[in-house]
């Protein structure tokens, strides 16, 4: 919004939106200001970061040097919970769809 503002040559009532925005009269007037202000709010800039995604454990994965790996896909058999859901689900879709019908 303050981009806005600062497009129609700080009008107020460029950011009036039928009186349901106000401008800030505190706002700062210069650069340098504005920015003493944003740097105020972080006490640490150093603290804030992004972290590195983990490395890749994939079983059975080679890379191929395009950033694609082969042999990504998991087996149905992998794990047994995963057939429980298939299964789970089936039976939810069915009496989902005889619910339906009656």
């Amino acid at each position: 919004m303050s981009l806005y503002y600062e497009a129609n040559k700080r009008n107020v009532q460029a950011c009036s939106f039928t009186g349901n925005g106000t401008v800030n009269p505190n706002a700062p007037t210069t650069v340098s200001a504005a920015n003493a202000a944003a740097s105020s709010c972080i006490s640490n800039p150093g603290a804030v970061f992004t972290p590195t995604p983990a490395p890749s454990t994939t079983k059975g994965s080679t890379s191929t040097g395009t950033g694609s790996t082969k042999g990504a896909a998991v087996s149905l058999l992998e794990g047994p919970h995963a057939l429980l859901g298939l299964a789970m689900t089936g039976v939810v879709s069915i009496l989902g769809a005889l619910w339906t019908l009656a």
